[in-house]
């Protein structure tokens, strides 16, 4: 399996959406609040001032389209050779209708698909550290993963599964830990009346929806961690997850993104017990408190965990042949 350390090409896409999230950072651009702000860009590129952000922002840009490239170049060759996996860009290629598509059409496809990588991935941190210290619910999960019967399943399946349980702790812990703690600004399309207030055209606004997952309305002790509340005929099975936004503009992947989510714990939990790492003490699972810096993705602090096979020789097999049955 590759690593950063190993395989040039990965490093180059973490480095990449890592700088692009933080461009995301709704406290970072200060053009977007300083009007004033917005003059010293052209000045700079007159003076020719390289080290400007927008310059950066433009070298991430390329860097990013250049490295779509390549992957786009790679799965090209090995459908022409028989030897791709299944996948969204897989399916437009083979589609005669392809032939069509532009360059910047195809990769607008794999962007697209793209969207959520770096909340996905606080989110799975998030959990893995929960999961560590929390081994009350790893092994209800583990046990309702047994009960299924998915471990005698190829894996390849595992992501059309339905288990109740893992389904809920999913949910559960996008609304506990939500990353997005401020959704995707939006702007508004005409003049607006909020209690009496009035909101005028263009202006900027946010959906709050850390107070929103949190709300008592919604849900029963939103502060407890209950993947239970979530189960089916639970009192709160039926509450709008925020995690995503709501309405009309929320994420339209999100239920990509959930189902990756649902798939990535279930794949986690069967194979692996995860423990904390020897000799560590217990860290900050508040997802306030635990925070790592302030960015626009809530990420947690730095920790540590192991991961104890549950059956090597399984996951021998699965490293070896994904597609096969434990």
């Amino acid at each position: 399996m590759s690593s950063p350390d190993d395989d040039p090409l990965l490093a180059e896409i973490i480095y990449v959406e890592s700088e692009i999230s933080k461009f995301r950072d709704t406290g970072k651009n200060y053009t977007d609040y300083t009007p004033l702000l917005r003059y010293w860009e052209p000045i700079a590129s007159v003076l020719d001032l390289q080290s400007t952000p927008k310059n950066h922002v433009m070298d991430i840009g390329h860097r990013r389209l250049e490295y779509n490239d390549i992957l786009l170049s790679r799965l090209k060759d090995k459908i022409a050779q028989g030897q791709d996996k299944p996948c969204i860009q897989g399916a437009v290629l083979r589609d005669p209708e392809s032939a069509t598509l532009t360059r910047e059409e195809l990769i607008s496809v794999s962007l697209s698909m793209m969207a959520g990588a770096d909340s996905n991935q606080s989110t799975l941190a998030w959990a893995i550290l929960l999961l560590a210290y929390r081994p009350n619910i790893q092994d209800k999960a583990y046990a309702a993963i047994q009960d299924a019967g998915v471990l005698q399943q190829p894996s390849n399946t595992y992501a059309s599964t339905k288990i109740n349980y893992i389904e809920a702790l999913t949910k559960e812990i996008s609304r506990y830990f939500v990353v997005l703690k401020l959704a995707l600004p939006k702007a508004t399309y005409a003049d607006v009346t909020w209690r009496s207030a009035t909101i005028p055209v263009n202006t900027l606004v946010f959906l709050n929806s850390w107070s929103c997952n949190r709300d008592p309305d919604l849900f029963k002790e939103p502060e407890v961690f209950a993947p239970e509340r979530l189960l089916p005929d639970a009192p709160d099975q039926y509450a709008h997850q925020f995690d995503f936004g709501m309405g009309g503009r929320m994420c339209v992947a999100s239920h990509l993104a959930h189902g990756a989510l649902y798939t990535a714990f279930l794949h986690l939990i069967a194979r692996f017990n995860i423990l904390p790492a020897d000799g560590k003490t217990l860290v900050k699972i508040d997802p306030i408190k635990g925070l790592k810096g302030l960015s626009f993705v809530a990420t947690p602090k730095g920790f540590q965990a192991k991961f104890v096979p549950r059956d090597g020789a399984g996951l021998g097999r699965f490293l070896r042949s994904p597609d096969e049955s434990l």
